[in-house]
C-alpha cells in the first residue's frame, strides 16, 4: 500500500511554494493509508501543549506529540510516509533545491473542535527548505499570512488527506542581496 495518493505530482506546487510562500494540494494521501496512519496517530502518547509559545507568546490548544531523528522508524506509518513524500520531493523538486530536503522530526497536532488549533506564528528558521502538513482528519481553515498580525494572504480549507506545502529558508533559492546607500560624518 503506498501513502501518498499514486497520481499526486509535487513539481508545480514545489515551483507555487517557492515563488509564494505556500500551496493547498488537496489530496495527497492515499486513502486506506490516511486510516492505517489515523490508527497509529491515536495510539501516540501525546501532551498537553501549553496556552501560550515562543517569544511572542503564540496562542495554542490542544495535544502534540514529537518524533526525532531514528525514532521515526519506531513509526512505521510516518516513516512510510516520510520516506515517500522524501522520494517525491527529490524527484520533482530538484529545480527549487528540494533535491537536500531530508526531514528528521515529525510533529503530531490534536486539536479539539473547539479550540481553534495555533494563532499565527512563523515556523522556525532551522526548518530548511519545507514544511509538509498534513490533515489526518478533521477539517480547518489554514491561512497563510504576511505578518504577525495576522494579515491573510492565502487561505485553505484542510481536508482529510490534503496537504499543505510552506516554503522554508532555501526552497526555491529564495536569498536576500541588498545595496544601501548612506550618508555618514565620519569618511
Amino acid at each position: 500500500m503506498r501513502a501518498l495518493h499514486p497520481e499526486l505530482d509535487l513539481g508545480e506546487p514545489l515551483r507555487q511554494a517557492a515563488c509564494s510562500g505556500g500551496v493547498f494540494v488537496s489530496c495527497a494521501l492515499g486513502e486506506p493509508f490516511r486510516e492505517v496512519l489515523a490508527r497509529e496517530i491515536r495510539d501516540a502518547p501525546f501532551e498537553e501543549m501549553p496556552d501560550h509559545v515562543g517569544v511572542y507568546g503564540v496562542r495554542q490548544h490542544g495535544g502534540q506529540f514529537f518524533v526525532y531523528g531514528d525514532d521515526i522508524t519506531g513509526w512505521p506509518a510516518i516513516d512510510r510516509l516520510r520516506r515517500e513524500l522524501v522520494g517525491l520531493v527529490r524527484d520533482q523538486g530538484g529545480d527549487v533545491g528540494g533535491a537536500g530536503w531530508e526531514p528528521n522530526e515529525a510533529t503530531v497536532q490534536r486539536y479539539p473542535a473547539e479550540a481553534g488549533g495555533i494563532g499565527v506564528h512563523r515556523d522556525g528558521k532551522r526548518y530548511r527548505l519545507l514544511v509538509a502538513i498534513f490533515t489526518v482528519e478533521g477539517s480547518a481553515p489554514l491561512a497563510l499570512c504576511t505578518d504577525r498580525d495576522g494579515t491573510v494572504a492565502r487561505e485553505w480549507r484542510t481536508t482529510p488527506g490534503s496537504l499543505t506545502v510552506l516554503r522554508g529558508p532555501g526552497l526555491g533559492g529564495a536569498r536576500r542581496i541588498s545595496l544601501t546607500f548612506r550618508m555618514s560624518d565620519r569618511h
